[in-house]
């Protein structure tokens, strides 16, 4: 897994590469398809990575952290593709996209 992957190879970095890190390994979503499963999976990944009880609360986490919530990280990801939709210039693309 890929919690499993950053743990063994970065556990021993500073806060702020992990950081880093987490941003750019676990904060892009493309395609995914399982969203309720995979927020319960970035939930466990980032308290896994950086050290956190199970117990820990995930809203005092993120504010620890700075980092964003599994819904603001898919807010954002729709919010750039809708942005990447409507200022594409293919008309096709854009009517399949207006469509919906």
């Amino acid at each position: 897994m890929l919690e499993q992957m950053l743990i063994r190879k970065f556990s021993k970095c500073d806060i702020n590469v992990k950081l880093c890190l987490f941003r750019a390994y676990c904060t892009q979503c493309y395609g995914c398809s399982t969203w309720k499963r995979f927020k319960a999976a970035y939930v466990k990944c980032v308290k896994s990575f950086f050290g956190f009880e199970r117990r820990y609360s995930v809203t005092q986490m993120y504010y620890d952290l700075g980092l964003p919530t599994f819904n603001t990280v898919i807010h954002n990801a729709q919010v750039r593709f809708d942005s990447s939709v409507d200022t594409h210039n293919k008309k096709l693309v854009m009517h399949v996209f207006h469509i919906w």
